[in-house]
């Protein structure tokens, strides 16, 4: 699963639970922290505060943590147990 994948199936699960998509910001986090990058070189244009974006970060981690019941932080977001999370859930709802 790459990048884009996983971030489709977050966006599909948060509109399953009729919750708002990742905005712009978590969109870049999201992706950014896929590809295991800092968070200086996530946003990088000083459009928002390195503490800003950490904050963003964490609580794009704890939302994530909510709808798939696993522990997600910047560390292990792309760990195989998150991975075979949503690659499952794919799978389940391939067949609707």
């Amino acid at each position: 699963m790459d990048s884009k994948q996983a971030l489709e199936f977050i966006n599909g699960l948060l509109t399953e639970n009729r919750k708002q998509v990742l905005n712009e910001l978590e969109v870049k986090l999201f992706l950014g922290m896929w590809e295991r990058k800092e968070y200086t070189d996530i946003v990088n244009d000083g459009s928002y505060s390195a503490e800003h974006v950490r904050d963003m970060g964490a609580k794009l981690c704890k939302k994530i943590t909510q709808y798939l019941e696993i522990k997600v932080t910047k560390r292990n977001f792309k760990n195989s147990r998150l991975t075979n999370t949503a690659s499952l859930c794919q799978l389940a709802t391939f067949g609707r």
